[in-house]
């Protein structure tokens, strides 16, 4: 049993997260229309932000709706660092620093959360994916992820082939 560790750096993560944001507008495109319920949400794709620190990866996001006007959203996930919490669950919250981007996080944060989420399981995925390319014909398992030195690491157990 062999296990290899797989590491994207921060600026691809971004460019994954910004694609599940844009919720099928143009690669090109400065900002994205939601709607839900008869309430729409502009998300500024331009001003998303990702930092991955020591177990930490935090998404700044400025997005706006009529009552609230533009306001900053910070998505915090907890990966965990090498040899503390660095298993396959992971935390989240959001934090807010005003009582209308509060109301916002409570109209839209949820949504927001899920699609930044899949944008990070999309890139386990594709580390599934090159290391089943690298290691064909072997049993591969994703034995946990974890983020530190601007990268996002998922170590992968292969078994059995050559």
């Amino acid at each position: 049993m062999a296990v290899a560790r797989w590491s994207t750096p921060s600026a691809e993560l971004t460019q994954r997260l910004a694609f599940r944001l844009r919720a099928g507008a143009p690669s090109n495109a400065r900002s994205a229309l939601w709607q839900r319920d008869g309430q729409l949400l502009l998300v500024h794709l331009t001003t998303l932000r990702v930092s991955v620190k020591d177990g930490w990866l935090l998404a700044d996001l400025f997005v706006e709706t009529e009552p609230t006007g533009r306001r900053l959203l910070q998505f915090v996930f907890f990966l965990g660092s090498d040899g503390e919490g660095d298993g396959s669950q992971a935390g989240a919250t959001i934090h807010t620093d005003s009582r209308e981007a509060a109301q916002l996080a409570q109209l839209w944060g949820s949504e927001l959360q899920r699609v930044l989420w899949d944008g990070v399981l999309d890139v386990l995925e594709g580390c599934l994916a090159l290391a089943e390319r690298r290691l064909p014909g072997r049993s591969l398992n994703i034995l946990g992820f974890s983020c530190g030195s601007d990268q996002l690491h998922v170590d992968i157990e292969a078994e059995g082939g050559a």
